[in-house]
């Protein structure tokens, strides 16, 4: 059985070689232009994730254990979202965590591995 899904033909044009060759030669000249250097180029990403939340792993267990085994989930599902950003020459900005939250506890400082130039920034919703 094989299924086919819509794709959106926007998306579909960013993908040929052609325009991508020419989206770089365009760039190329700018930089060539104006004297952009690859340290100038950043690159800003963010992503959301649910704190607690268990990732898949491999568990080895006795042959005479039937069934699989299970991890227990935390109740904890509150959201946080990771800031990050680098550019073309590898440096990067330290991160900014956002977390829900009303205000910085002490422990996300005393009690955690984070380095100390990482930003914490609470919001009402993470």
């Amino acid at each position: 059985m094989c299924f086919s899904r819509v794709y959106d033909f926007q998306r579909a044009l960013c993908e040929d070689p052609k325009l991508i060759e020419e989206w770089f030669r365009l760039v190329a000249n700018m930089r060539a232009k104006y004297g952009i250097l690859d340290g100038d180029f950043y690159n800003f990403d963010e992503i959301g994730f649910m704190i607690g939340i268990i990732s898949a792993a491999m568990i080895v267990t006795s042959a005479e254990r039937y069934g699989r085994s299970k991890s227990v989930q935390p109740g904890n599902r509150e959201w946080a979202t990771a800031i990050i950003c680098g550019n073309g020459k590898g440096e990067t900005i330290p991160p900014f965590l956002v977390v829900q939250g009303q205000v910085h506890l002490s422990n996300w400082y005393t009690e955690t591995n984070l380095p100390a130039e990482w930003a914490i920034k609470p919001t009402s919703n993470g």
